[in-house]
């Protein structure tokens, strides 16, 4: 997935929670658990796809607020 114009990293975090569950999540209850779990460093057992992503944006702020929002991906 290539957003060049990536503003806070939305586009990347659907990318994470497709990765992770493989479908469209049922509710924003299930959104909010897959992201605690990314942040908190728990591992899904087994990914559904390996969706890669490049994010790009002018904005230095936007990219400050994107490394923050995606930080569970920074180790990898």
């Amino acid at each position: 997935m290539l957003d060049i114009f990536a503003g806070t990293g939305t586009t990347a975090l659907a990318t994470e929670i497709l990765n992770v569950l493989g479908r469209m999540p049922k509710d924003w209850e299930e959104v909010k658990t897959v992201l605690k779990n990314l942040r908190s460093g728990v591992k899904p057992l087994s990914y559904a796809a390996q969706r890669k992503w490049v994010m790009v944006d002018v904005s230095e702020e936007y990219c400050k607020i994107m490394q923050k929002r995606l930080r569970f991906r920074s180790e990898e």
